[in-house]
């Protein structure tokens, strides 16, 4: 029960723990490089005055405060939705999701 996945029609053991490592590995990579150009954008910005009263003036300074808020409960009720259709019914979405899903995991 706690060690296979019966979904797509085989069975699927657990990775070792060298694959593991080397998946976060690449996540943790992936992350250190978003926050490396958000930090350059940031800075970019911060010190230019004309980006500045571009951003944080007007109506766009309450879209670019509340984009990111916006964005978040966007992605979480289609997400929401997916997994609800999901669990609904074996939709060829959800399939051809998980099969990406398991692709991507395990690139090397």
């Amino acid at each position: 029960m706690f060690g296979t996945n019966y979904t797509g029609g085989g069975v699927l053991s657990y990775r070792s723990a060298e694959e593991i490592n080397s998946a976060m590995g690449r996540v943790y990579g992936h992350m250190s490089l978003a926050v490396v150009v958000s930090m350059l954008v940031s800075y970019f910005v911060g010190t230019s005055p004309e980006l500045l009263e571009f951003f944080f003036t007007g109506v766009l300074k309450w879209i670019v405060i509340f984009a990111p808020l916006a964005a978040i409960f966007g992605v979480s009720y289609v997400l929401g939705i997916l997994f609800y259709r999901c669990s609904k019914v074996d939709c060829d979405l959800c399939s051809t999701s998980r099969n990406l899903w398991r692709q991507l995991c395990t690139r090397q």
